[in-house]
């Protein structure tokens, strides 16, 4: 919910703030005057009721794949941008940040979104550098993968590049490479972290 939004809703309803104006409702497919109430943050029912408010309200975007760093922002500016536009959250991949910097990286952009009011849902960078052909300023390894989901709470293997590593390491001729070694112990700890 927009923060101002939200502020002036406290501001005229302090125990029980609510939003009133046109509800887009994209599953019933209609639009419908009524109320939003909130509680603690969080909307608590929806009631249809007539009243004079010109004002839509719908739900928020997710941006489901965006590398933040193409922006030339960070994610706290990103935010700023975003939500005004209705963006709420974003699945990304810092892989670009991780390409250059590597784990520093990563970490920067964990720690700066945390200022932010929009939820970014990070990935770890699952080829840095993303093929054998590329000069990067950093490798991410399977073991900085564990470090990212078990210190700092990331939950998925972002993107993968290197395509013909995947289909290589699928051909008894190729045998085992980087790419196909590293997807193998990401799964492993992937599926065992979800597991326990």
């Amino acid at each position: 919910m927009n923060e101002y939004a939200y502020l002036a809703a406290y501001h005229d309803h302090p125990t029980h703030p609510k939003i009133s104006g046109q509800i887009v409702d994209v599953v019933g497919k209609r639009i419908f005057h009524g109320t939003v109430h909130l509680h603690e943050g969080k909307i608590e029912k929806i009631t249809e009721e007539s009243n004079n408010e010109s004002i839509f309200i719908l739900p928020g975007f997710v941006d489901s794949h965006i590398h933040i760093e193409s922006s030339m922002l960070t994610p706290y500016e990103f935010s700023r941008m975003a939500l005004p536009h209705g963006t709420i959250a974003t699945v990304s991949d810092p892989h670009e940040i991780a390409n250059v910097l590597g784990m520093e990286g990563i970490l920067y952009m964990l720690d700066n979104a945390k200022k932010s009011p929009l939820k970014f849902y990070f990935g770890a960078p699952s080829c840095v550098p993303a093929t054998t052909f590329e000069t990067a300023g950093a490798t991410i390894t399977a073991e900085n993968i564990e470090v990212l989901f078990r210190d700092h709470g990331l939950k998925y293997l972002a993107e993968m590049m290197n395509y013909p590593g995947v289909f290589a390491s699928r051909s008894s001729r190729h045998g085992q490479n980087r790419s196909s070694t590293e997807i193998q112990a990401k799964s492993r700890r992937t599926c065992s972290r979800i597991a326990q």
